[in-house]
């Protein structure tokens, strides 16, 4: 075996290692991306049942019609929330898979005289 023919197997695997990178890497913009979001929802809907609260704290104790108004719509609030949280832990499981699967990747980098860069640049 030559080593022009190991060189080429070290090529090889460099590029399938590389372009594995590159998937999970946009996969991972995708999920961070989506945890964005999901964060900026949840706090959005803090925030209006911390202003649902107010309202009711404001409103006197006999307006008895408004209060289950106002806990209506809190209690809808608080359904959203709880279906943002589930899909925050969903992805937060997907997102820990991805980087299991990145540390096998990275694991099986060839262990040459090469120095390691990602796609994109950096080093893991």
């Amino acid at each position: 075996m030559g080593c022009k023919d190991k060189s080429a197997r070290h090529d090889e695997a460099v590029k399938s290692i590389e372009a594995a990178d590159r998937k999970l890497m946009v996969q991972e913009q995708a999920l961070l991306g989506r945890r964005g979001a999901l964060q900026r929802e949840r706090t959005q809907i803090h925030d209006q049942r911390a202003a649902l609260i107010s309202r009711k704290m404001e409103l006197g104790e006999t307006d008895t019609k408004a209060h289950a108004e106002l806990e209506r719509e809190e209690s809808k609030l608080a359904t959203v929330e709880a279906s943002i949280v589930r899909q925050q832990i969903s992805l937060n499981q997907k997102y820990q898979s991805l980087l299991d699967e990145k540390s096998v990747l990275w694991r099986s980098w060839p262990r040459t005289g090469y120095r390691w860069t990602r796609a994109g640049g950096g080093s893991p």
